[in-house]
Formats: structure tokens, C-alpha cells, sequence
């Protein structure tokens, strides 16, 4: 499933009659991130740079030449510009880069500085560097001249890509895009910052990610993908659900169409458009359940006999001479 701008990965794969997995209540609001201005990320930027002191100096300094809020707006721009033209001056440049990328980010998605500073401590950017030139897809790209420009050495010193651990979704690839994609997504906060491994997988001009087992997506695509696997040539019933509301849907049904799924699924047409619309209500691993429930309606238990089985063994009595 991807896209010219993303990729996802996700692997491929109700109160029924007998096969059932009960939804999980749904919540009565959401939690909306709150609005985050420009001025605020440039403000978390170079307070990650710089140090403390000089942070608080800086800010007093801005307290007492500009005290209205609306000139942070002003302020804020031209010192995180003043601070990356000093930084780029810096032997260590890289890593001040970095670590004001790490502060943008973070500010954008709505972290707490505290956090911020956590995120920060994770990162090593010479063992960072190592892991990415170390990744054999990286390899294989800086071999191909289709892609070697875009995955040089130098640019990966300068911004390596990594593994960005979201609550919900791990992203592959460097810190800012993964903010970029991440500010549209319900991922939940960046829990880790780790080094790419030798194995992980990336897209040559694509942002990589994969969704965990908690992410609302996921439950849903792979209700949707498994019921297109097991209903075959009927797999349009899934999008049928998907286009119409349930009663429409219902009501369009024919006899043919609902006893499809009545033997196929073993659930009404009702709870069908509902898994198909509402996989995440099920939670995490909800289809895993769903599918062993109904395999043990439609196939039977599996019982795990010892390979020894001498409690099968049955004493015949002796007969008498």
C-alpha cells in the first residue's frame, strides 16, 4: 500500500452467532492536539541547542526588549535563523543540526521539553551514521545510479536516517520527515529514537513506515484485507460496505450476497458492515481472535496430543483359561 509520498507496510493478514469477538467500548471524545505556532518550534530549536544559561538569558533578553506576546512571532524566527547560520559554523555542526531538528519536531507534534530532552540523550549521531551506512538497502541504493545522489555518504553524516518509535507506527528514515507525516496521522507521541538495523527495509524516494498492532489503521485494514481473502469471489462485499451506511447497505443486500456471508463469516450482514467500517473497535490482534473462534466453529478444536500417548493406552483384562 503506498503512495508517491509514503509507503505503508502493514502485514496481510460482531457479535456473531457463534464466532464472536466483543468490540471495545468506544470512546466519547477524542484527544485533539492543540495548535502549535511557528514561533513555538522555533523557540523549542534553539533552546535545544544552546545552552541553558544562554537560553535564559536569551529569553530575558526577549522579556524585556519585545514584552508583548505577538513579538515572538517576530522574535523567535530570527534567532533560531541567527542560531543555525552560528551552527553551521560550529566543527560539530551536524550534531547542533540535529539536535535542533529533534526540537522542531518535537515542539510540532506537541511534546513536553522534558520529553524533548529524553529524545535527546537517545541520540548518538556517530553511532546513527554507523547504523544507516551499515543498512544493506542504503547499500544497495548508493550502488544503483538511479538513487546513489540522494543516499551519498556526506548526506547521511549530515541527517541520518533512523528508526523514529511512534506509539502506534515506526517510522524509517530521517527525524524531520518523519514529523512531516506524523503531523497527519494519529500515531500517539515518539516514544524512542533508535539506529536503523542491518535489515530494515527502506524506499528509495519514499517515507517508510510500518503500523503496530495498536494502530487504528491497521485493525481496520486487516479486517477489511482478510475478509476479501476468505469471502474470494465476493471479496466486493467489503467495499460495498465500504461505500454505503449500514442500513443502505443492508437493504441493498440480496439473499444471495447475506447467506454468503452468514456461512462464509458466520456473522450477520449487520455485524459485517460493522467489522468492515469499525476493525479498530475489536482491538489490537481483534482479527486473529475473530479467525481462530471461527475456524474452531467451522474446522473444530485442535487438541495438542502428547507424542507419547500412553494416556490413550487401554488395560484389556486377561481372559480366563
Amino acid at each position: 500500500m503506498s503512495s508517491s509520498a509514503e509507503t505503508c507496510l502493514a502485514p496481510g493478514a460482531e457479535q456473531a452467532p457463534t464466532a464472536a469477538v466483543e468490540p471495545s467500548p468506544r470512546r466519547k471524545r477524542r484527544i485533539r492536539r492543540s495548535r502549535i505556532e511557528a514561533w513555538q518550534i522555533d523557540r523549542e530549536a534553539v533552546r535545544c541547542v544552546i545552552s541553558r544559561d544562554a537560553y535564559f538569558e536569551l529569553e530575558s533578553l526577549r522579556s524585556r526588549q519585545l514584552p508583548e506576546d505577538a513579538d515572538e512571532r517576530v522574535f523567535w524566527p530570527m534567532a533560531r535563523q541567527k542560531m543555525v547560520q552560528m551552527a553551521r559554523e560550529c566543527p560539530d555542526a551536524a550534531v547542533k543540526m540535529m539536535k535542533a531538528k529533534i526540537g522542531a519536531v518535537g515542539a510540532m507534534l506537541g511534546i513536553s521539553p522534558e520529553e524533548i530532552d529524553e529524545l535527546q540523550r537517545q541520540v548518538s549521531l556517530p553511532r546513527f551514521v554507523d547504523a544507516a551506512l551499515s543498512n544493506v538497502a542504503i547499500q544497495d541504493f548508493q550502488q544503483d545510479s538511479q538513487f546513489r545522489k540522494l543516499w551519498t555518504a556526506e548526506k547521511i553524516r549530515a541527517n541520518p536516517p533512523m528508526r523514529v518509535e511512534f506509539e502506534h507506527a515506526i517510522v524509517l528514515g530521517c527525524i524531520h520527515d518523519a514529523g512531516d507525516i506524523a503531523k497527519s496521522k494519529n500515531w500517539g507521541t515518539i516514544v524512542a529514537l533508535e539506529p536503523l538495523r542491518p535489515d530494515d527495509w527502506l524506499y528509495p524516494r519514499n517515507i517508510t513506515y510500518t503500523l503496530k498492532a495498536t494502530s487504528k489503521l491497521r485493525m481496520r485494514w486487516e479486517f477489511r484485507d482478510t475478509f476479501k481473502n476468505v469471502l474470494g469471489d465476493r471479496r466486493g462485499l467489503v467495499n460495498d460496505a465500504m461505500r454505503n451506511g449500514k442500513q443502505a447497505f443492508v437493504a441493498e443486500l440480496s439473499a444471495a450476497d447475506a447467506r454468503t456471508i452468514r456461512d462464509r463469516l458466520d456473522v450477520l450482514p449487520e455485524q459485517f458492515w460493522q467489522m468492515v467500517r469499525h476493525g479498530e473497535r475489536f482491538g489490537p490482534n481483534g482479527i486473529a481472535t475473530f479467525m481462530r473462534l471461527l475456524e474452531e466453529k467451522t474446522k473444530g478444536y485442535f487438541l495438542p496430543f502428547p507424542e507419547a500417548a500412553s494416556e490413550l493406552v487401554q488395560i484389556q483384562p486377561a481372559r480366563a483359561a
